[in-house]
């Protein structure tokens, strides 16, 4: 019988070697690539902040949410 912290290990293991892993783990590098500014771009552009780097209502924020 395995123990709490081996079956958790193999758990992230497994996990790890999973396709959605890569897949998330390629477009996270590709991400950290970019610079400041078209990182934020890219989280004005699905709503988490707006133009002036405010967090969006949606999110926690206080600024309002962009109207589509």
């Amino acid at each position: 019988m395995r123990s709490k912290h081996s079956t958790k290990t193999h758990q992230i293991d497994s996990f790890q070697k999973s396709e959605e892993y890569k897949l998330v783990d390629k477009i996270l590098k590709r991400f950290q690539k970019k610079s400041y500014e078209e990182q934020l771009e890219s989280f004005v552009e699905v709503g988490i902040y707006n133009e002036n780097g405010e967090l969006t209502q949606r999110y926690g924020g206080s600024a309002p949410e962009k109207e589509k």
